[in-house]
């Protein structure tokens, strides 16, 4: 159509058109439901899109030459930040063919005939990639990543350079970047870009110290307007600036969980929705998640939060599942996992169970698909395989449990069974460690549940205490194994 309209528009004038625009006016809506799963339009104005176009302008030194891809849907906001630095820089955006956004080695294939010069990428697709052993081709210089928490990789084997970015549509697509070194664990989301301010603050809206856990708040001349037609939500999320000294000034409360090292990087930690309570417990999903960074087989890992079936006591409480995938040509042990959580974890945070997975499931804009993950975390525990018990005391373990947790069901105990997972707490762990201890004759301490919460494990801390008398029990169980589309997974 523009070839066709050649002539037409070469007679129109080159000059720019007279337009009234100021910075406050409307730049885009952009519909997001965020963690609340409700749709959301927030409104952009024009200086926070005019902000990002200008620091992507000088941060990745663009020219007329510059060949980006664009692979984004429209309905996520990195579409804005594929297009517009480059058309107002007069560099050329190539679409990426329906066809290939998920096809990892025809997506690799195509930057290279498309001679692209600047990428951008969601996290989790870009992580599929290079664990396909995709390098980068020339003249491809940076590749941009962001969406979600991004997982280890050697640059020096990319090919290129790797930065990470971080930011909520409210702070107009990017508000923290960093680039990424070979260093080990979770790469962090960088520093604040020139014109947000980002503070990381406590429940009281105060400060925190270097090192210390506290929620993400943005300002600056990022900043939406707020959400059309939701002043509730707007006022809740977009809160006054207490600290800049600007009257007027705002900040957004993102949600997010980070907090400063001392290189002034930020690490981030996990959404603020993402704490859950284990055993009475508070704990941070994000943490186990970076810990399950640090292992040298793991390539990624979510953990999800599922609540038990109630006790006896109607007691519910929440089993922690984590979903793993593995490093190019390793293979997960789900007994080796736990026990290198152990080592660095309490063991209220070790998951119960551990599902060993191809890839993680992505949604059509190429993140990770939570939703997808839930589901397969309770396909693991309607599916796992049963596991009963394989000697006399094991069996006489299981009836104390059954006793405990599940007086009034037929469903059995395995040997693999977390005893926090099936819904004990401390006061069931006290009253067990007793009934152990009058039934078997051994000095077995509290703590040892806690240490080691199955029966398995269980067993082998009493054998260790030396039992003196260990009545025979029937066996009440036989192993059961079930096939399934998870690829691994073991409870315990």
């Amino acid at each position: 159509c523009l070839d066709q309209a050649r002539a037409a528009l070469a007679a129109l004038p080159t000059t720019p058109p007279a337009v009234p625009l100021t910075p406050d006016h409307l730049a885009y809506v952009l519909f997001t439901s965020g963690s609340t799963g409700t749709p959301k339009g927030v409104a952009v104005p024009q200086r926070g899109l005019a902000h990002l176009v200008h620091w992507h302008h000088h941060a990745y030194q663009l020219t007329p030459a510059d060949r980006a891809s664009q692979l984004a849907a429209l309905t996520f906001d990195a579409a804005v930040w594929e297009v517009w630095p480059y058309l107002t820089r007069g560099a050329s955006v190539h679409l990426v063919p329906e066809a290939i956004r998920h096809d990892v080695a025809a997506l690799g294939r195509w930057l290279a005939a498309e001679v692209i010069s600047l990428s951008f990428l969601p996290t989790a697709l870009a992580e599929a990639l290079w664990a396909a052993g995709w390098q980068a081709p020339p003249p491809l210089r940076a590749l941009l990543v962001g969406g979600d928490q991004l997982h280890g990789v050697d640059p020096a084997r990319l090919g290129c350079a790797l930065v990470n970015h971080y930011g909520p549509t409210e702070s107009a697509v990017v508000a923290t970047c960093g680039r990424v070194t070979a260093e080990p664990g979770l790469p962090p989301i960088g520093v604040p870009l020139p014109y947000v301010q980002g503070y990381v603050l406590n429940r009281w809206q105060q400060p925190v110290p270097i090192g210390v856990v506290g929620e993400l708040y943005l300002g600056g001349a990022g900043l939406a307007r707020g959400y059309v037609g939701q002043a509730a939500w707007t006022a809740e999320r977009f809160v006054p600036d207490g600290l800049s000294g600007q009257a007027g000034a705002r900040l957004y409360r993102t949600g997010d969980l980070v907090r400063w090292r001392a290189d002034g990087q930020l690490e981030f930690i996990g959404r603020r929705d993402g704490q859950v309570q284990v055993r009475g417990i508070r704990i941070e999903l994000g943490e186990i998640e970076a810990v399950l960074g640090q292992h040298p087989e793991v390539a990624e890992a979510v953990v999800v939060a599922q609540p038990t079936a109630p006790s006896a006591g109607g007691h519910r409480d929440t089993r922690l599942v984590a979903l793993v995938v593995a490093r190019e040509g390793q293979t997960l042990s789900a007994q080796h996992i736990k026990q290198f959580l152990r080592e660095r974890l309490p063991e209220y945070m070790v998951p119960g169970s551990i599902v060993v997975l191809e890839d993680m499931p992505l949604t059509p804009n190429g993140k990770l698909d939570r939703h997808a993950l839930d589901a397969l975390a309770r396909q693991e525990r309607s599916e796992t395989a049963y596991i009963g018990p394989r000697t006399p005391l094991e069996a006489q373990l299981v009836t104390i449990w059954q006793e405990l947790l599940r007086p009034n069901t037929a469903t059995p105990i395995g040997i693999y069974d977390n005893f926090f997972a099936l819904g004990g707490h401390s006061l069931l762990a006290t009253r067990c460690v007793f009934r152990i201890q009058e039934t078997m004759h051994v000095d077995l301490p509290l703590r040892s549940l806690f240490t080691a919460p199955t029966i398995a494990e269980c067993a082998e801390a009493i054998q260790m205490a030396g039992a003196t008398t260990i009545t025979p029990q029937p066996t009440i169980g036989s192993i059961d194994r079930r096939r399934y589309r998870i690829k691994g997974s073991q409870a315990g």
